[in-house]
This record gives structure tokens, C-alpha cells and sequence, in this order.
């Protein structure tokens, strides 16, 4: 009987050690693993950049373009000259081309493009 005990005894010591021994083997990579993720994720610092400031013009107006600034009585086109709108609205240019004004408010120019009309003058494609 005594025999049966330390038999007994003995696989449950070597079973015991191995498996505390793997074990403990296993949670230490784990935790190595685990640790230097942690550690690379800590030294990487994403930076999102900051959204651009909303357009304050409305959607019909263009961005970039040229004006025709209002003087008094006058208009003065984008290269400088001075031409004075007539009783319609409209004005002859230097080369003698027509541009009409819109119900709305606009100059249409003999292209077709629109100039539209903001503070102070009308702003151009």
C-alpha cells in the first residue's frame, strides 16, 4: 500500500510541477507579449489635424474670381477702366461688347458668364 501511496504521490508532484512550471512559462511570455504591446502602442502618438475653418461665402458666390468694383455713379472693371451703367443696368465695354443686367440682380457678360452682385461692386468668374 505504501508503495501505491508514493506512486501516487509522486506522478501527482511531477504532474504538478510540469504543469506549474509550463504554466507559469506560458503567463510570463504572455505578459512579455502583452507588456510590449502596451509599451509600443505608448509611444506612438497619432495626430489628427484640425478641421479647416467653414467658407463664410454663400455657395452662388466664387471663391476666387475678379470684381467690378461700384464707384459712385461708376463701375470699375477688373483691369481698371470705367464704364457707367445706363438706364437698364447694362454697360457697353471697350471693345464694344454689350453686358446686360439680370432681373436678379447680375451682369451677364457676353460669354454668358454671370457676375454677381455682392457689397459694394459685383464679383466675376
Amino acid at each position: 500500500m505504501a508503495s501505491r501511496q508514493n506512486c501516487s504521490q509522486g506522478l501527482r508532484d511531477r504532474l504538478s510541477h510540469g504543469t506549474n512550471a509550463g504554466m507559469t512559462r506560458i503567463a510570463k511570455i504572455a505578459s512579455v507579449l502583452v507588456l510590449g504591446a502596451l509599451a509600443a502602442g505608448c509611444g506612438t502618438t497619432f495626430v489628427v489635424p484640425p478641421a479647416p475653418p467653414p467658407q463664410s461665402m454663400p455657395p452662388t458666390q466664387f471663391p476666387a474670381g475678379k470684381r467690378i468694383v461700384r464707384d459712385s455713379a461708376e463701375l470699375v472693371l477688373p483691369d481698371g477702366t470705367r464704364v457707367t451703367p445706363d438706364g437698364r443696368g447694362g454697360f457697353s465695354l471697350p471693345n464694344g461688347d454689350y453686358v446686360t443686367r439680370a432681373p436678379d440682380g447680375a451682369l451677364v457678360l457676353p460669354t454668358g458668364a454671370r457676375c454677381l452682385p455682392q457689397q459694394g461692386g459685383y464679383l466675376c468668374p
